[in-house]
Parts: C-alpha cells; sequence; structure tokens
C-alpha cells in the first residue's frame, strides 16, 4: 500500500485533487529498513497509515520536510547507493529522487502558503 500526498484543506476534498508525490511500498520499505541511518528525522513517514488518511498540521509539514530533505541528504544517499540498497529493496533512486523534492517543494509551499496537506492510502 503506497501514499498519495495532495495539497487540500480536507481529508474529503483530498479525494478529487491530484497528488503531488506518491511514497510506494518499496520506498517505504528502505525508509524503514534503513530509520537507524536516517534517524528519528523520518518517524513521520514510518508512523504513516498505509490504509487511512491523514491531515497534517503545520508542525506535521515541517517533519515531512525535515525528512524528505534527510531521506536525500548526500552523504546518506551515498552510503546507500555504495551498499546498493536501492537494488536491494527494489527502489528506482531516480524516482525516491523525485519524490523527496517533489515533497520538499510543497511542503516549503504549503508552509509558505499556510495550505495543508492531505496523505491518502492506496
Amino acid at each position: 500500500m503506497g501514499m498519495h500526498f495532495k495539497l487540500s484543506e480536507s481529508i474529503d476534498s483530498g479525494f478529487e485533487k491530484e497528488r503531488f508525490a506518491y511514497l510506494d511500498d518499496y520506498m517505504c520499505d528502505l525508509i524503514y529498513k534503513n530509520k537507524d541511518i536516517f534517524s528519528e528525522d523520518v518517524d513521520i513517514f514510518i508512523s504513516l497509515d498505509p490504509y487511512g488518511d491523514k491531515l497534517f498540521t503545520s508542525d506535521e509539514i515541517k517533519l515531512l520536510l525535515n525528512a524528505s530533505q534527510k531521506i536525500i541528504q548526500k552523504d546518506i544517499f551515498d552510503y546507500l547507493d555504495s551498499i546498493n540498497e536501492f537494488e536491494n529493496c527494489d527502489v528506482e533512486k531516480e524516482e525516491f529522487i523525485e519524490f523527496a523534492k517533489s515533497m520538499i517543494k510543497t511542503c516549503t509551499f504549503a508552509l509558505a502558503n499556510n495550505k495543508k496537506i492531505v496523505s491518502q492510502g492506496d
């Protein structure tokens, strides 16, 4: 079960919105499997219910932003690449980078414009 992330004012109105980022199962597994490397910064991704929906507060959006920045931090990313972790977890590096960049861009926009983000499980 993956997670769709959308800009929306409520969970209900989020169903009709276009997603800006998608965290698939394999990416989530890679984050979970390497949570010690990422530290508690990625707990916001790990705690998501893949079957449920969540409306993020501005403080939680800040956590999403921080987690998204952390997962593509150069030294961590290079380390995961060096141990073939992307291949081992069946994750396309480019898609992982695109997910993180989309999250960073949208979280920054949401915070600057007082918008909300919704995550919705598949």
